[in-house]
């Protein structure tokens, strides 16, 4: 972990103590939580795929019928 030396107004401080008091933590952790969660995250290059957004819904709708996209039955009228 990095050490990181800052200066802050005195006002802020005062509300910073508080705040940490309050939550009954240190100084340094609280500040270093409110850091932590204020700063978002790296996006990843690669995006998320369609499977992965919806992975928790797979498989949900069993109609107990096999591939209905290709059966031509079922294909016979789509589209007209």
């Amino acid at each position: 972990m990095t050490t990181l030396s800052l200066s802050l107004p005195d006002k802020f401080v005062t509300r910073l103590d508080q705040a940490a008091k309050a939550r009954k933590k240190s100084r340094k952790a609280y500040a270093r939580e409110v850091l932590v969660k204020s700063i978002p995250a790296p996006v990843s290059s690669k995006a998320p795929s369609l499977l992965d957004l919806t992975r928790n819904l797979c498989g949900i709708g069993q109609s107990g019928m096999r591939d209905l996209s290709s059966n031509p039955v079922h294909l016979s009228d789509f589209g007209a």
